[in-house]
């Protein structure tokens, strides 16, 4: 396992937030020890809009954009900005968990082999919601015999497919159902409506699978 190290916050008790991105991140890169479990990551500088398309190629779950001049400011900003690559699959339905007060999610399995792999945010309008209830009413089955019993559970049998939104690179993290086979049933958010600011004076844009910050204590 490998830490991407992309930022560096304190140093030996020192609070570095106040310093500019670039020469926070020449600090980091200085300490950093060669063949390290703890990796820097590089810089890409250039069209956000053309790397940002690289990095999607490439399979990863985006990007992540700074001023170089930019001090560390927690909360809100456009001194930095993350942007998502989604895909989309599809997955077999092993059931719905509902309970009151909560947001209700969808069991996934992978198509052809029945085994669980994660859970999805059902987020649909109302109309289609009950829709999607009353389909998941007519297909009701047993538990699967390795799933562990869970009792606001509605399983759900064979035959019962929806198409999931989720992020590149980590299959079932952050998830939402989209459509069931037969009908779309949801509206969203792609990349051309939240691309990166062209007027964005770059520190560097970095793999969003690789972001981390570090706070380093050096003898």
């Amino acid at each position: 396992m490998y830490l991407g190290a992309s930022d560096i916050l304190h140093l030996n008790g020192h609070d570095l937030r106040d310093i500019g991105c670039k020469a926070r991140r020449e600090i980091l890169y200085g300490i950093i020890k060669p063949n390290s479990r703890i990796q820097f990551s590089e810089a890409m500088p250039g069209d956000a809009e053309a790397i940002f398309y690289l990095a999607d190629q490439a399979g990863l779950e985006g990007i992540v954009s700074k001023r170089a001049d930019s001090k560390y400011r927690s909360g809100p900003t456009t001194n930095w900005l993350k942007i998502k690559s989604w895909t989309v699959d599809e997955f077999e339905l092993m059931g719905v968990e509902r309970e009151p007060g909560k947001a209700a999610f969808a069991l996934l399995a992978e198509p052809g082999t029945g085994k669980y792999v994660g859970s999805a945010f059902i987020t649909l309008g109302r109309d289609v919601k009950e829709r999607l209830w009353k389909r998941v009413q007519e297909h009701a089955g047993p538990p699967p015999e390795a799933m562990k019993k869970r009792s606001a559970t509605q399983w759900v049998g064979p035959g019962v497919k929806l198409r999931i939104k989720h992020l590149r690179g980590d299959a079932m993290r952050r998830c939402w159902v989209l459509v069931t086979r037969s009908s779309v049933v949801w509206h969203g958010l792609t990349w051309e409506s939240c691309r990166a600011d062209q007027r964005l004076h770059q520190c560097g844009t970095f793999p969003l699978s690789a972001c981390w910050f570090v706070s380093a204590s050096c003898a």
